[in-house]
């Protein structure tokens, strides 16, 4: 090999060598804009993942504004918003869940007296009202429309057992 072919490997090498730190530069870049975006408008589901980590880790202060986040992006979400049910009732904010399921949840989610879910968030707010009977008897209703309903047939026996507590 010349003097002349030597140079110009060597040249095309470090100038490959270049172009590819240039595109890994530019990707490094790249991602961290990603990241940095991600950091300002996060996705419904990196909120909805905080807010259910923080939840377990019994930070219920934190995973409701997160959760309330969430809730601003997808107001529909039907797991998010019995978590925030939930996380207001953990944070003895019961006339607040109360609100929030008389005043927001049965309407965004169309709710009617035909649906297990109405039946279910009206028996939780007269568990708060500690309107036990009341919450019995919408349980029941709600059991009879889907008997598989999550988590109903639980409040149910709570219910019964603060009914028969007084």
């Amino acid at each position: 090999m010349n003097l002349k072919n030597l140079f110009k490997s060597k040249k095309k090498k470090r100038d490959q060598e270049m172009l590819s730190k240039a595109v890994f530069g530019q990707a490094l870049k790249m991602e961290e804009e990603r990241l940095s975006l991600e950091k300002e408008n996060p996705t419904f589901r990196d909120l909805f993942k905080k807010s259910d980590r923080l939840t377990s880790e019994g930070k219920y202060k934190d995973a409701l504004k997160y959760i309330n986040k969430a809730l601003k992006i997808n107001p529909k979400h039907l797991t998010a918003s019995n978590l925030k049910i939930g996380l207001l009732k953990e944070l003895g904010k019961d006339k607040e869940a109360s609100k929030y399921i008389k005043e927001d949840f049965i309407i965004r989610m169309n709710l009617t007296e035909k649906n297990a879910s109405f039946w279910s968030m009206k028996g939780s707010i007269y568990m708060i009202d500690k309107k036990y009977e009341k919450a019995i008897k919408c349980f029941e209703k709600a059991l009879k429309i889907d008997p598989n309903l999550i988590g109903c047939e639980r409040e149910k026996e709570k219910a019964v057992k603060l009914l028969n507590k007084d």
